[in-house]
């Protein structure tokens, strides 16, 4: 049965889709075996692709809900090769959101503890009851849940399974993503005997030579515009997934090969074959992953910059939510991952910009801060990381003349670092940094003129420096007035030196329109504000090497909070 899209009737069908048939479903119910037929269809025809996993397994034992016996289990999945399924869902707000804890644990192992026609189940939010519902009607023998299976208040435990996030999805048979409503007690539409049954219309028309057609609204392949695909933990679960059975009242199916819905099927010799729609790769796995070993920073760049426009309930699990991901390439850098950047590229992790406005992260913990001001976890929203791109053709350099791209001489030697002397605590979050320190005078020294990509500073008609566009909403204010007048000050400290294409900078700087020079050099500064003993950026921005360092400047050791 041909399938027409009310979305579409008056476009004509893609050249880059298969022909495709409608196919009849049930309004109220999930098509068990045509979900049944995706899984095994993959199984047995697509391979090593749908079942090499980029990471390895959990070097630890895990718990998992053995839906058959409704109670919680060990397994050691490198050992037995269990297979199980995994849930991505929203949590949502909710207060009393049932949760494993260590005075619950060995209730939850008994037998019919997690029976989900019991009395008990009560307190089990809906998704969750409907994903154990599905895992048994698939006949799958654990489903993994990580408010049930990671024991919430053992906070050991719990570090070492959110670093192993990206090996538990990638290693699930099958990851069910309930992209329905906006917390856990929704439910997933259409599950037997669920909570929450479906009804959407299957409309059939016949025309007048005795077609028949299946008339329906169109519906994207991937949740674009859902709460789930909005949400941070959400982010790493499916990029790692390597089968993902979208739950958003209709079924679909995602893998490395193929996309199947439940009111599509494509029969070309009696065989069910792969389709794709534009959208659907976009939003689930970047297919840079693999160039990770050659351009990590480039494929660290998609990532955050993907992630960081996603929303969190709470701002301090801006790093754990994306723990597996950065568990995954902490391989690719020596020293490892430090409050998201990598240690050994400290001073290039300073060189982030925002895209529009962000809202700065805060500590529900006040004592505990970790999202200092100087890395994008400390920040929400889009960010543009095409300085991160441009190190890896060779453009950037830090201030030290003994880790230098190619020879330059630099009038000193500033270096960006963590120095464990001088933390307060475990995880101490600030960074160190020797460089030189300008204060800019603006009523005495400098004019500031504004425009939508941020402020330049300068003097007699030349440009000396740009700030690009200020992090926090509120520092907007500042350059609104073309020239400034009064004791204004700003405290200016040089990160690295980049070379810039000429063009480039002459969106920023006048004097560079005209010039015959290809690549310039220039200061990388932060804009900083200081509080106590503790210096916070506010912007990034450029400076001149040579106005730099005509400048009376202040040599100095900044701490970075």
């Amino acid at each position: 049965m041909p399938i027409v899209s009310t979305h579409s009737l008056t476009r004509p069908p893609s050249p880059i889709l298969h022909t495709y048939q409608g196919r009849e479903f049930d309004s109220h119910h999930l098509s068990i075996d045509e979900i049944s037929d995706y899984i095994n269809t993959c199984d047995t025809r697509h391979g090593h692709s749908c079942r090499e996993a980029i990471v390895p397994r959990p070097a630890h034992r895990i718990l998992l809900i053995d839906v058959s016996r409704a109670c919680l289990i060990d397994v050691d999945v490198t050992e037995s090769g269990a297979k199980y399924a995994a849930l991505s869902y929203v949590w949502g707000s909710l207060d009393n959101t049932f949760q494993t804890t260590k005075s619950m644990i060995n209730r939850l192992r008994q037998p019919g503890s997690l029976d989900v026609t019991g009395t008990e189940s009560e307190t089990i939010p809906n998704t969750i009851k409907d994903a154990i519902r599905l895992t048994s009607l698939l006949k799958i023998t654990y489903l993994w849940v990580d408010s049930i299976c990671i024991v919430q208040d053992d906070d050991v435990t719990r570090n070492i399974h959110l670093n192993s996030m990206a090996s538990i999805y990638a290693h699930a048979y099958v990851t069910f993503v309930a992209a329905e409503g906006n917390d856990a007690n929704y439910g997933i539409s259409g599950v037997e005997n669920g909570s929450k049954s479906r009804n959407v219309h299957c409309r059939t028309i016949k025309t007048a030579n005795g077609s028949r057609y299946l008339l329906k609204e169109h519906q994207k392949a991937w949740p674009i515009h859902s709460k789930w695909n909005s949400r941070g933990w959400t982010y790493q679960e499916a990029l790692m997934s390597k089968r993902v059975l979208i739950l958003d009242t209709l079924a679909s199916w995602q893998c490395s090969c193929s996309n199947w819905q439940e009111d599509t099927t494509m029969m070309t010799g009696g065989l069910l074959q792969t389709w794709v729609e534009d959208d659907v790769h976009l939003y689930r796995k970047p297919r840079i992953l693999p160039n990770a070993r050659e351009y990590p920073l480039k494929v660290w760049a998609h990532l955050v910059e993907t992630y960081n426009e996603r929303t969190l309930t709470r701002d301090e699990d801006a790093i754990n939510a994306f723990a597996g991901v950065m568990s995954v390439m902490r391989s690719y850098f020596q020293g490892g991952i430090m409050f998201g950047t990598p240690e050994t590229h400290l001073y290039l992790g300073l060189l982030w910009k925002s895209h529009t406005t962000l809202r700065r992260r805060t500590a529900y913990d006040k004592s505990i801060n970790r999202l200092p001001s100087w890395s994008w976890v400390g920040w929400q929203g889009p960010l543009d990381l095409e300085l991160w791109n441009d190190f890896e053709q060779n453009r950037l350099y830090p201030l030290n003349t003994d880790n230098l791209s190619f020879p330059i001489t630099v009038p000193s030697s500033p270096v960006v670092t963590r120095d464990p002397t001088l933390c307060c605590q475990l995880n101490c979050p600030h960074l160190y940094i020797r460089t030189t320190s300008h204060i800019c005078g603006i009523c005495a020294h400098h004019e500031i003129k504004s425009d939508s990509r941020g402020f330049r500073l300068g003097r007699n008609n030349i440009t000396e420096g740009f700030i690009y566009k200020l992090e926090d909403s509120k520092d907007l204010e500042v350059p609104k007035r073309g020239v400034f007048f009064g004791p204004i000050e700003i405290e200016l400290i040089a990160i690295s030196v980049g070379q810039y294409k000429s063009h480039y900078l002459a969106r920023f700087f006048s004097q560079y329109f005209d010039t015959k020079e290809d690549m310039i050099e220039m200061y990388n500064v932060l804009w900083v504000d200081r509080r106590g003993d503790t210096a916070y950026r506010r912007a990034l921005g450029l400076f001149c090497r040579e106005a730099w360092e005509s400048c009376a400047l202040e040599h100095c050791t900044v701490k970075l909070g």
